[in-house]
């Protein structure tokens, strides 16, 4: 059989997951034993280099009785029928005498920042540390993310009037009102959705974000829309890239959105395209995003 060789530089701190194709079925790497289950990919081999550092803010919160648990929320829409989300309101929350109104991050793919991403974790843990104040996360999910996410009109509208509304319905005593007190986020398909989510409605969403922002998808149409942007729209972006997987269009977005006066908190990171890298990254756009 022919045999080939792959050339990959990796820096002090780079970090990759990958598989190898042999009659043309992925395998794991036969003389790698470090393994992981990043998805729906299944399980990838893992190279992580000396310097390679994991996100400090997912050490394991304490547990009490009085620890918030994830709540579910049943919406009705009438574009996709029922939908279930996820509700987290942080312990600081109840700490207090009087409860104060809290901001609202959306995460798109929303079990997987559960899982994966250790989103409530990351949380707690910079609200104690007194990175960000207390802020609520709803977590969603689509049904058939391949059609629903990329720049897609109705799953847009959707969110921003179906979801919102009825979230702010049920936690309205919880709940800080405006679109500045609002945040979408997402990861690669997922990310490029909740561009296009505060693209498309910018009166419910200023604070938009996107780890691996799949802009290729639909013929580059959220580049399209984001050159069109005049700079006056009250908008801050937070967005991710890893070297590994690319980052020349991420890269062109971020120095035209810059260049249009937008604020932009941009990272680039020797890393791939898989749940590590964006949790890794998460804590950076909580605080981008929710300063």
């Amino acid at each position: 059989k022919d045999l080939y060789a792959a050339d990959l530089k990796l820096g002090e701190e780079g970090r990759t997951e990958y598989k190898f194709i042999v009659d043309g079925k992925w395998i794991l790497d036969p003389l790698n034993s470090k393994k992981l289950d990043n998805g729906a990919g299944g399980e990838n081999s893992v190279l992580e280099m000396p310097g390679y550092k994991p996100t400090e803010w997912t050490k394991e919160i304490e547990k009490s009785p009085l620890m918030p648990k994830v709540s579910e929320l049943e919406i009705e829409s009438k574009r996709y029928g029922k939908r279930t989300v996820k509700i987290y309101l942080p312990s600081e929350y109840f700490r207090r005498g009087i409860a104060p109104k809290l901001p609202v991050l959306y995460l798109l793919d929303g079990g997987e920042y559960i899982k994966r991403g250790r989103a409530i974790q990351v949380l707690e843990n910079l609200i104690a540390a007194g990175k960000v104040k207390p802020f609520m996360l709803v977590f969603t999910n689509a049904v058939d993310r391949r059609n629903e996410y990329p720049a897609n009109d109705d799953y847009a509208d959707y969110f921003a009037t179906e979801v919102v509304s009825a979230v702010e319905k049920k936690y309205f005593q919880a709940i800080k009102p405006g679109r500045e007190n609002r945040a979408i986020l997402g990861a690669s398909f997922g990310g490029i959705a909740s561009l296009w989510i505060g693209l498309r409605h910018p009166d419910k969403f200023k604070n938009i974000g996107g780890h691996s922002n799949s802009f290729w998808v639909d013929n580059q149409r959220v580049i399209g829309a984001l050159s069109n942007l005049n700079g006056n729209e009250d908008l801050n972006f937070y967005m991710d890239d890893g070297l590994l997987e690319g980052v020349e269009d991420s890269r062109r977005v971020a120095t035209m959105l810059r260049g249009k006066g937008f604020p932009v908190k941009y990272i680039e990171t020797e890393a791939g395209h898989n749940w590590t890298n964006w949790r890794d990254r998460l804590a950076d756009a909580f605080v981008a995003l929710m300063k």
